[in-house]
Formats: structure tokens, C-alpha cells, sequence
């Protein structure tokens, strides 16, 4: 059994989009359940809407309060059935094919590969290069800097996503983006799924760092693609740079400080 988990948290602009087209395409996925963090921007009369139309796919559960993304995603442990493989979705990505089942048979592959994650492409269809090194303070520093500094670190930065990949090839990724990602359902029981200090930021790559530690594989498979519409909300809002900067001091403290 494959159980997908939606976290959403005011996604009206794009929730039903990737409802509808996951459980279109996805026939392998036994049951969607979107765990809802106190959205109030419309998105819960949306769920309430979709649960009623998707009765025997979708289960909707709506939090009291806004508990961060990876404790949310966590909740799909509670459900005590056997489940082969949990689909972890962001509630701004959408599919136009099975991509489930190019991960499903990469994952099948190799006895090895713990987690694996597809190419992500933006909403019009170029490479979103979401596959990364592991980060240091400086990476992560130049990512937020203007253009016109940035620009002449861009080699660097485009090492960082690895650009220096191919990405019409499969690779192991050390650093894994949690927008979209497949993950063998004994190995994210037995890590208890993500990493609860996380409120939100660093906790997908904690999580693959977590399964490589267990001596498996996580692993990038170009034949899975999912569009991401991706907003980069740290970049625009104050508040969510603030809890990145956080989060960011967790990942640092728990595998060490790595300045470049």
C-alpha cells in the first residue's frame, strides 16, 4: 500500500490543481490524506469541497493549529496499516502523468535506494534544478544576496544545485528537495519520519541524510517529472527568512558547522 501526505497551509491558489491531478494520474497510491496547518485563506472550504468529491481517495484532516510542515507530514504514522511506500507532496506541485510508477520502479531497481525524488520542472516546463550538495553557510549566503553580486559567484551556485550534473540522468543526491519525493515505508517509520525540531526549511535535507546513514541510497530519477510552482517564500517575507535562519542553525548544530 502506498499512503501520499499533503501538507497544506493556505495553498487556495494551488491545492485543488495538485489534489486533482495526483489522484487522476496516480493509480498506485491507495489513499491521499492532506493534513490542513490552520489555513484561513480559503483553502479548508476547498478541502471540504474535494473530500466530498474524491469520498473513497482523499481523507482531509484540519489541525487546530500550524504545527510546521515535517510534524505535520508525520501524522501519516498514526495510520496503522502496512504501507509500502509513503509519497510525500507539496501542495503546490501538480502532475500531468504516473510519475509515481517511474519512482516505484527505480526504487524496485536497486534494494539499496531508501528515497527517491523526480526532476522537477517549472510551471512551463524547464528544468528546476531542485537537486543539491550539501549546504554551507556561505552557499546558503550567496543564494540570498542581489543579482548583481550573485552573479559573480555563479559558478559556485550553480554547483550548489548541481548543474554540473545531467540532469536527463539518474545520480545520487545528497541533499534532496521535500517538495516531492518517495520514501520506503520501513525506513521513514523506523527514522519516525522528519525530524520534529524543523518547523519548516532543512528538515527534507535532514531527512536524506537520515536514510544515507542508514546505508541507503537517495536517489534522483529524471523519468518522474513533476511541476512545482515553487514560491520562494523566504526570499519575500521576513518572518519565513527568519524561521529559515533558524532552522538552518538546527541543521548546522545537529551535523556540524560547515562554512565552505
Amino acid at each position: 500500500m502506498i499512503l501520499g501526505s499533503i501538507v497544506s497551509y493556505n495553498n487556495s491558489n494551488s491545492i485543488e490543481e495538485c489534489i486533482h491531478s495526483c489522484i487522476q494520474h496516480f493509480d498506485a497510491m491507495s489513499k491521499l490524506i492532506v493534513f490542513d496547518n490552520c489555513s484561513t485563506d480559503g483553502t479548508r472550504e476547498i478541502l471540504k469541497e474535494l473530500e466530498e468529491k474524491y469520498v473513497e481517495k482523499l481523507e482531509v484532516k484540519y489541525l487546530e493549529q500550524n504545527i510546521g510542515f515535517g510534524k505535520a507530514h508525520n501524522l501519516i504514522l498514526d495510520y496503522n496499516i502496512d504501507v509500502s511506500h509513503y509519497l510525500v507532496i507539496n501542495p503546490d506541485v501538480f502532475v500531468k502523468e504516473d510519475s509515481l510508477d517511474r519512482l516505484l520502479t527505480k526504487m524496485k531497481s536497486d534494494q539499496s535506494i531508501g528515497l527517491v525524488v523526480p526532476k522537477f520542472l517549472n510551471p512551463d516546463g524547464s528544468l528546476q534544478a531542485q537537486n543539491k550538495k550539501l549546504p554551507t553557510v556561505f552557499d546558503l549566503f550567496l543564494r540570498r544576496l542581489p543579482f548583481s553580486i550573485r552573479k559573480f559567484f555563479s559558478k559556485r551556485l550553480d554547483e550548489y544545485v548541481c548543474l554540473d550534473h545531467n540532469y536527463d540522468e539518474s545520480w545520487d543526491v545528497l541533499a534532496i528537495s521535500g517538495a516531492f519525493f518517495l520514501v520506503k515505508g520501513e525506513v521513514f517509520r523506523q527514522l519516525k519520519g522528519f525530524d520534529r525540531r524543523y518547523f519548516l526549511y532543512f528538515e527534507d535535507v535532514d531527512l536524506g541524510r537520515m536514510v544515507q546513514s542508514l546505508g541507503l541510497r537517495t536517489v534522483y530519477e529524471p523519468s518522474a517529472k513533476v511541476f512545482h510552482l515553487w514560491n520562494r517564500t523566504s526570499h519575500k517575507e521576513i518572518n519565513v527568512a527568519m524561521v529559515l535562519v533558524q532552522n538552518g542553525i538546527k541543521y548546522f548544530n545537529k551535523w556540524g558547522w560547515k562554512y565552505f
